[in-house]
C-alpha cells in the first residue's frame, strides 16, 4: 500500500504557510478549541513514582525482566529497605542460588 497513485490534499499546507508569512503573525496549532488546561502533578505522585524500578535477573540459563517497587519504612527507631514484586519475576530459586539482581529506578 502507498500513496504514490493518490492525489494528497495541501491545501491546508498552502493556507497555514501563507497566514503565518509574518514572525509576529503566529498560528496557534497547539491550542485546540474545548480542550482541557493542562493538571499540576500531586508531588506526593512524582516522589513515589521515583520508587517503580525495573529488575533484571541473570539466571543461569536465561536473563529475566520485570517490574518491581522500592519501599523504606520504618519499624521503632530503624529502617527497613525492601524489594517488592511478584513471584513470577523472583522466584525462590533465583535467592536460594543468589543470582544477580540488577535494579534501575528513579524514572
Amino acid at each position: 500500500m502507498g500513496v504514490s497513485g493518490s492525489k494528497r490534499n495541501t491545501n491546508h499546507l498552502t493556507k497555514t504557510k501563507t497566514e503565518a508569512k509574518n514572525k509576529n503573525d503566529r498560528i496557534k496549532e497547539c491550542i485546540l478549541a474545548g480542550s482541557t488546561p493542562f493538571e499540576k502533578i500531586d508531588r506526593h505522585l512524582s516522589n513515589v513514582s521515583k520508587s517503580i524500578c525495573k529488575i533484571k535477573i541473570e539466571a543461569k540459563s536465561e536473563a529475566i525482566i520485570g517490574t518491581g517497587f522500592l519501599l523504606k519504612f520504618r519499624i521503632d527507631q530503624e529502617i527497613f529497605y525492601c524489594l517488592i514484586s511478584n513471584e513470577h519475576v523472583i522466584k525462590k530459586d533465583i535467592i536460594k542460588n543468589n543470582n544477580n539482581i540488577y535494579i534501575f529506578y528513579d524514572n
